[in-house]
């Protein structure tokens, strides 16, 4: 549990960076199995996951029901490691490049970095 709450906190801490919005509104109430990340009006995320699939072969979550469009999701579960992690953060910050969205190369991953080079959590 500890393993996947720590994950989670990196891909919180690059959403940070992106200057994009975690559709929970409440700190308190953030899941530590996905993040779901709200992308701009003007872009449909189903694009950005397209382009994550097609052109980096990464697999993002969809936004679902009245959020399709709206939102992708990042899972933080399973055998997922740090490295993972950053991995998925650049591949999420070129795709949302890719679909318009301004995003400064490298932010997300560096607060990934920053918060895995901490003590490590005893999971």
């Amino acid at each position: 549990y500890a393993r996947h709450a720590q994950l989670a906190r990196a891909v919180r801490a690059a959403v940070g960076q992106w200057d994009l919005e975690i559709l929970c509104a409440n700190p308190a109430e953030y899941s530590s199995t996905a993040t779901t990340i709200v992308v701009p009006r003007d872009v449909d995320s189903d694009e950005v996951l397209r382009i994550a699939d097609q052109r980096f072969r990464l697999s993002l979550g969809a936004g679902l029901g009245k959020l399709q469009g709206r939102v992708f999701r990042i899972g933080h579960l399973g055998s997922l490691n740090e490295l993972e992690v950053c991995a998925t953060i650049a591949g999420a910050e070129l795709a949302l490049h890719a679909a318009g969205v301004p995003i400064r190369f490298g932010a997300g991953v560096a607060a990934c970095e920053h918060l895995f080079a901490q003590p490590a959590v005893h999971c």
